[in-house]
C-alpha cells in the first residue's frame, strides 16, 4: 500500500476498495484526509506512520461503512477533527453503521479552511442524504459515490441511491463542473476528457433502472412483486445476501420516487404505472 500522488500535493490511496485521498498542506507532514476507507485496515494505519505525517482532519463525502472504516482510529491516534454535510445527522444507515465519533457537520457548499488550506465541497445528496464532494486546494475533486467510473459502472447492475430521483438532479448539476481531475471513490481516477461522458452513463443508467420499474408495473402488483421482477429485469441472479438487500433497498427507494411524483400509483393495495416517466423527478 501507498500513496499515488494525483495533481501537486494531493495523493490517493485504496483501502480494501475505497479511494482515500490526502492533501499536504503546503506540501508539508500536515495533511487533511477525504473519507477513510472500509474496514479498519491496520496497515492503512502504518502507512500513515511510514509517511511521517500528523492528519489534522477527515472530510467525509458521506458517513457510510465503506468511507470511515478508520475514521475513528484516526481520531484516536492524530485527534483530527472529523468532518460532514449537515444531513448525514440524521442518516439512519450513519446509526446503522456505527458512527459514534464526534463529527463537525457543515452547511451546504461550505468551504473548509484547515491551516489555511481551503477544502470546498459540494453538495449533492442522493446517494446519501448529505453527499458531498470534496475538492482540495490542488483542485481535485474526489466524487465520492456520487456517480461510479464507467469500469465500476459496467458491473454495477442496481447502483444504490438513497433517494435516486435527488440523485438525478446531482448529476445533472455535476455536468457542469470543470476540474482537472476527479477520484471516483471506487476503481480510478477520472480524466477531465472522460468526465462529462461518464456523468452522462451513470445518469441513463438510473434513467434505465426507473423505466424497468415501469415496464414490470404495466399491470398492478404488489410491492414484494415489482421489486423481484424489477430486478430480474435489470440482471440480478442469485446475488450475495448483504449486496440482495442494498439492491432490494434500491429499488424500493425508486419505486417511492416514482410513488411521490405520481407516475406509480396506489389502486386497491397494489402499484401500477399511469404517468409518463418524463414526470418522474418533479
Amino acid at each position: 500500500m501507498e500513496f499515488k500522488q494525483v495533481r501537486k500535493n494531493t495523493y490517493i490511496t485504496q483501502v480494501d476498495w475505497t479511494n482515500v485521498g490526502m492533501h499536504r498542506i503546503r506540501g508539508g507532514n500536515e495533511v487533511v484526509l477525504i473519507d477513510t476507507g472500509y474496514h479498519y485496515s491496520e496497515e492503512f494505519m502504518d502507512l500513515l506512520e511510514r509517511e511521517g505525517v500528523n492528519v489534522l482532519a477527515v472530510i467525509h463525502t458521506h458517513l457510510h461503512i465503506d468511507h470511515i472504516g478508520n475514521s475513528e482510529a484516526v481520531l484516536e491516534r492524530y485527534g483530527a477533527k472529523m468532518y460532514a454535510q449537515l444531513e448525514e445527522e440524521d442518516n439512519e444507515e450513519k446509526k446503522e453503521y456505527g458512527v459514534d465519533f464526534p463529527v463537525t457537520y457543515t452547511r451546504e457548499n461550505a468551504v473548509i479552511s484547515v491551516k489555511g488550506a481551503r477544502f470546498p465541497t459540494i453538495f449533492a445528496p442522493g446517494h446519501s442524504p448529505g453527499h458531498q464532494l470534496v475538492v482540495t486546494p490542488d483542485d481535485v475533486c474526489f466524487l465520492g459515490d456520487a456517480i461510479l467510473s464507467k469500469r465500476y459502472l459496467a458491473h454495477s447492475l442496481t447502483p444504490y441511491m438513497f433517494d435516486a430521483a435527488q440523485s438525478l438532479k446531482s448529476m445533472e448539476m455535476m455536468k457542469n463542473l470543470v476540474y482537472p481531475v476527479y477520484v471516483a471513490a471506487h476503481d480510478e481516477v477520472i480524466p477531465k476528457e472522460e468526465y462529462r461522458e461518464t456523468v452522462q452513463k451513470n445518469i441513463n443508467r438510473h434513467l434505465r433502472l426507473f423505466e424497468m420499474i415501469l415496464q414490470s408495473a404495466r399491470k398492478p402488483l404488489d410491492r414484494e412483486t415489482l421489486v423481484d421482477r424489477s430486478l430480474i429485469a435489470s440482471g440480478v441472479a442469485n446475488p450475495e445476501a448483504r449486496q440482495y438487500g442494498w439492491m432490494v433497498d434500491a429499488s424500493l427507494g425508486r419505486i417511492k420516487n416514482l410513488l411521490d411524483s405520481g407516475v406509480l400509483v396506489r389502486e386497491k393495495g397494489q402499484i401500477v404505472w399511469r404517468k409518463a416517466l418524463k414526470d418522474k423527478t418533479k
